[in-house]
């Protein structure tokens, strides 16, 4: 479990861009991802030039001890309705137990604090049981499922869809701090 001075979540910059479409095309997270395929670096540089100037999206790098270790992409956002969605990943590393709850942790206080969003939508593949756990964990509530609804691979898998409240969240940060990060 990671100590809190040691995290940080800072915007993603171009210079990030080399070390993020490494990680996204690194097995272990294109495992998990909605677009399976290995990104060529031209479709990663449209998508953060695209991406990178709407008003609806903010994409982080999260770091422990200085270093980069995860994304979190924020999309969607919705200043009237008060809604956004969000998707993350560790890098392809061995991080230490609890790494993906600080950058949770970390993110959400950013998502309902300063972006000011009310509602916090997200997707996962119901296979994804450790993402679902760091889901339940944070306080999401299970919304729906959509049966057979993307294809993965060879086959056609369920996604569970789930979504945070901010006041469901400012319940639960301060108790939740003490679980995600020690000292």
């Amino acid at each position: 479990m990671p100590v809190r001075e040691r995290c940080a979540l800072r915007e993603m910059t171009e210079a990030d861009l080399p070390l993020v479409l490494s990680w996204h095309n690194s097995d272990s997270v294109r495992r998990y991802m909605f677009t399976d395929g290995v990104i060529t670096e031209a479709e990663h540089r449209a998508w953060w030039k695209r991406t990178s100037v709407e008003d609806a999206s903010r994409h982080y790098v999260f770091e422990l001890d200085g270093r980069p270790s995860g994304v979190v992409n924020v999309t969607g956002l919705d200043c009237i309705d008060g809604t956004a969605s969000w998707g993350l990943y560790l890098a392809d590393n061995d991080a230490e137990p609890g790494t993906g709850s600080a950058m949770a942790w970390l993110a959400l206080s950013e998502v309902f604090g300063p972006l000011g969003v009310r509602r916090l939508l997200c997707e996962a593949f119901a296979f994804n049981e450790a993402a679902l756990r760091l889901y339940d964990k944070l306080g999401f509530r299970r919304e729906g499922l959509r049966v057979a609804h993307r294809k993965h691979g060879a086959a056609f898998e369920d996604v569970v869809e789930l979504a945070l409240f901010s006041d469901d969240w400012e319940r639960l940060a301060t108790s939740l701090a003490p679980v995600v990060f020690r000292g």
